[in-house]
């Protein structure tokens, strides 16, 4: 099996050979003064011709030598480079590996701690909706006994009485009415009866006239839209007259323009603070 020699290798066989080449040079110029003038003058022509490419071949073979220590130098430093980056990245591999480990625990740490959070915040919004709800209520129920006295002052209705609450009070001939009217629809039907409050009386020139009432503590204009929906769907089902009213604690700006502009009237009732 044949071995493969280095570029240093066969440069100085190259050298080896060519001082063999320069000996026999030496030889033949001791022999030129025995040999005959007109060959003595050839030989010495070869001989100048085969010292002067021995030379130039020697010059080439030195700079090729140095060529090739140097590149061997810069292999070297580059191994040694790659050897150092190596090195690193087996350190920078180990940090990641670490990093990657503290990354899943702090994401774990993260998860309990959304998942927590999210139960604390599905705890508040369901305790606010209590709040709300319990707040509403006593506050609806207040409205209920208060608006009795404020209809001919707010919408001209006189007598009043109250034919349905959102809680479950509702004059049995008002559903009748209701389920008579062909007018309206069973979802306008069951919309008029999640109304907050629907109210009956008479107006200045005497004639049956309906209210329609949306309370909340804070009006917005959901509120208004209601109010001002369920008010024509009630007409439409008595043939008689109906306003629309909301009633709140704190009416913003906004939401008053709002029931100008629907024509919705706006009473004003305070929350009580115990």
């Amino acid at each position: 099996m044949s071995t493969t020699q280095s570029p240093q290798d066969e440069i100085a066989a190259m050298q080896a050979t060519l001082a063999l080449h320069a000996e026999d040079l030496e030889r033949i110029k001791q022999w030129l003064p025995e040999i005959a003038d007109t060959v003595r003058q050839s030989l010495e022509q070869q001989a100048a011709e085969f010292t002067a490419v021995h030379e130039r071949i020697e010059r080439e073979l030195n700079a090729i030598r140095e060529r090739q220590d140097a590149q061997d130098a810069e292999i070297a430093s580059i191994k040694e480079s790659l050897a150092v980056l190596v090195a690193r990245t087996d350190q920078l591999a180990a940090h990641t590996d670490q990093l990657a480990a503290h990354t899943d625990q702090l994401a774990a740490r993260t998860d309990e701690v959304v998942d927590r959070l999210d139960a604390m915040s599905r705890t508040l919004t369901e305790t606010n909706s209590r709040v709300g709800n319990l707040t509403c209520t006593r506050y609806e129920r207040r409205v209920a006994r208060i608006i009795l006295r404020r209809p001919s002052r707010s919408i001209g209705l006189s007598p009043v009485q109250v034919l349905h609450t959102d809680w479950g009070e509702t004059v049995n001939e008002f559903v009748w009415l209701l389920n008579d009217a062909d007018s309206i629809n069973d979802d306008e039907y069951e919309d008029l009866m999640d109304a907050d409050i629907i109210i009956v009386g008479q107006d200045a020139a005497g004639q049956r006239a309906y209210a329609v009432v949306e309370i909340s503590v804070t009006v917005s204009s959901t509120d208004v839209n209601r109010a001002a929906r369920r008010a024509r769907t009630l007409a439409r089902a008595t043939g008689d007259e109906c306003s629309a009213i909301v009633v709140g604690s704190e009416i913003p700006p906004a939401e008053q323009e709002r029931a100008q502009r629907s024509a919705v009237a706006i009473v004003a009732i305070a929350e009580r603070v115990e």
